[in-house]
């Protein structure tokens, strides 16, 4: 299973997840089997509220990713992702590590339409 995570840094495993998917600095895709990561640079393409015309969903290789664990999310990509079968999980501590694990114990909620960040 690959899994996504916005994060403030580039860290690998250490990485802090980011308090908000579109203020993502980066996206690091997390092999569960392998604990091998990825990095996707944020760059200068963070979302602000869509003012730039793109949306940090248009930036992940989605056909690759299973799922998405995050902090923050608004309610527009929760849906976007539910429809197009991306799980997203809600975060389990400060870095992928923590989240990692809390995934393979099974300890991750899922978030489901409806549980978005209000306005976003």
């Amino acid at each position: 299973m690959r899994l996504c995570f916005p994060t403030i840094d580039n860290r690998g495993l250490d990485s802090r997840i980011s308090a908000h998917f579109g203020r993502a600095a980066y996206f690091l895709t997390v092999d569960t089997e392998t604990d091998n990561v990825d990095a996707i640079d944020g760059g200068t393409s963070r979302h602000t509220r869509g003012d730039d015309g793109h949306s940090p969903v248009d930036m992940i290789p989605w056909d690759t990713i299973d799922a998405l664990v995050i902090t923050g999310v608004g309610q527009k990509a929760i849906d976007r992702l539910s429809a197009s079968g991306i799980k997203v999980y809600r975060a389990a501590g400060a870095t992928i590590n923590e989240s990692l694990a809390a995934y393979k114990s099974g300890s991750l909620s899922e978030l489901l339409p409806g549980d978005g960040c209000k306005g976003e």
